[in-house]
């Protein structure tokens, strides 16, 4: 099925909770702020794809510097799909990953098609983070001046894998990103 957003429901998190595997969460140009401290958005394990149906540069999930953006704390795979958005503003005061985090091991999404820019982690990882993840796929994306406020000089500014994460990053552009 295909479950649009904003024509059949109000935010992408609603259409994520009545998804089921296989399904598509289609987001309509403009800006999504979601509600709530955690996160914009939570895919909550599910095998979906959430994209947009404009540029990048017309979907933006913005975290208003006071919540994180996309958050995978399930069992996300390569069929996990994020595709076609700017993740920009998210923060995370005394966690990892201000745009996105991966928290569990289990966790291999795919990142396609995004713009990921002037995310903060006061932690690791201001744009990305993964931690003991499969094989997360990050393609075609623009990952830059996204920071870390880590006393850490490794917090990764752009992004922060760990716990033999094996990520696969192909033809993205990595600039300007700052940590410590």
């Amino acid at each position: 099925s295909v479950l649009e957003v904003p024509s059949e429901y109000a935010t992408i998190q609603s259409a994520i909770d009545d998804a089921i595997d296989g399904d598509t969460v289609l987001v309509a140009p403009g800006t999504y702020t979601g509600q709530g401290a955690s996160a914009i958005i939570n895919t909550l394990g599910k095998a979906i794809t959430i994209q947009s149906s404009g540029s990048p540069e017309e979907t933006i999930l913005d975290g208003e510097n006071s919540r994180r953006v996309v958050l995978h704390s399930g069992a996300e795979n390569v069929v996990t799909v994020i595709n076609g958005f700017t993740i920009t503003r998210g923060f995370t005061e005394n966690s990892y990953g201000g745009g996105f985090a991966s928290i569990s091991s289990s966790t291999s999404p795919t990142i396609t098609d995004c713009i990921i820019t002037g995310n903060t982690s006061n932690s690791r990882g201001g744009g990305l983070y993964f931690a003991s993840s499969n094989s997360p796929t990050i393609t075609n994306c623009t990952i830059s001046n996204n920071t870390t406020n880590s006393e850490f000089s490794n917090g990764g500014g752009g992004m922060y894998f760990e716990n033999f994460c094996d990520v696969i990053i192909s033809n993205c552009t990595i600039t300007g990103n700052t940590s410590g």
